[in-house]
């Protein structure tokens, strides 16, 4: 029995064999790698490691590879970034605390200035030397202070009723001509302007005399405790049996306008008036003419029409022309029909 001398194995380094397995696409295969340009790359720097040191070449193959290019799923996850937490809702009230604390503020300054303080501060629109029947300041602040405090909604800016205010002043107290309340910007100290009103004539009437104003309301009795010596004002004498009382509107204001317009034209032109008359008849103003024994006779139900100055201008040009003619009527000058003139 023949045996078969076996070939002698070469020792010491094994030239290396090259094995390029091909891949659909032409690339070579790496094992456990990404097929692309870059596997390729790698798969050549591993054979050069190989052929220099002797080392398996799938060993250093794997040796070589970086931890970014192996997903080694812990170290991947490490290296993402960390998710943002929303905050939470305590968090967010925090954030917010400063507006709301801010917010707060503000409201409660609001409330403040919107208060009222229930004292007035009293202006007088007028000079004391033309207000002779005006009282102290302080009977009206007393009692705008009562008006203020009476309700709640007069306390605040925003439902204080001041025009009810300002009516039942002037209703109070007939020597005011008017009256308005203002509210301030800032501060909450009300302001009341009271307007006096200026006396207009004087009404001798049945049950007294009393100052007029130039509205028609009667402002105060005419008696030791009230001097008119420092007013330049008419007095006129009603023969119509009315009663006078205080604050009542007793002529209409296109009236008292009317006798105020009579006396600056004649005074005008240097006539002067000895007296004047309300008669009985409704609607006429009879004047009596300084030194001479005539009157004129004048509308006053239509005064405040468009016609007063024609009645004034009419009268007056009568006057001059009997003056020039030296003629007297021996009675009166009727001027009360527009554009007309009648004497006997």
């Amino acid at each position: 029995m023949f045996n078969r001398k076996q070939p002698d194995r070469p020792t010491g380094p094994q030239p290396r064999r090259r094995v390029n397995r091909q891949i659909p696409g032409g690339q070579p295969f790496v094992p456990g790698g990404r097929q692309s340009a870059v596997g390729g790359d790698r798969q050549r720097q591993v054979r050069q490691r190989g052929a220099g040191t002797g080392a398996n070449p799938a060993f250093s193959y794997y040796a070589s590879r970086s931890q970014a290019e192996v997903n080694l799923g812990r170290e991947a996850n490490q290296n993402k970034a960390p998710i943002r937490r929303l905050p939470s809702r305590l968090q967010r009230l925090r954030g917010q605390a400063g507006w709301l604390v801010a917010a707060v503020i503000l409201a409660g300054l609001g409330i403040f200035q919107l208060q009222l303080s229930t004292t007035p501060k009293m202006v007088v629109l007028a000079s004391s030397s033309v207000t002779p029947f005006l009282q102290d300041v302080s009977v009206y602040q007393r009692v705008a202070h009562d008006m203020f405090d009476a309700s709640a909604m007069n306390r605040n800016k925003l439902t204080v009723d001041s025009m009810t205010i300002s009516k039942r002043l002037e209703a109070q107290f007939p020597e005011l001509q008017e009256v308005s309340v203002s509210m301030p910007l800032l501060g909450d100290t009300p302001v009341v302007f009271i307007k006096p009103a200026e006396p207009a004539m004087v009404l001798a009437a049945r049950n007294g005399s009393f100052i007029i104003d130039e509205n028609g309301r009667a402002l105060a009795a005419v008696n030791s405790n009230t001097s008119t010596a420092g007013l330049s004002i008419p007095t006129v004498t009603d023969q119509s049996a009315l009663d006078v009382k205080l604050g009542q509107q007793v002529l209409p204001s296109t009236a008292t306008a009317f006798v105020s317009t009579v006396v600056e034209q004649y005074k005008a032109k240097q006539i002067g008036i000895q007296s004047m008359v309300l008669p009985a008849a409704a609607g006429e103003l009879d004047v009596y003419v300084a030194g001479q024994p005539y009157y004129v006779k004048f509308n006053i139900q239509d005064a405040g029409k468009g016609d007063d100055m024609q009645q004034i201008g009419t009268s007056l040009a009568v006057i001059n022309k009997l003056r020039t003619d030296k003629q007297l009527p021996g009675q009166y000058i009727d001027v009360r029909l527009s554009g007309r003139a009648y004497y006997l």
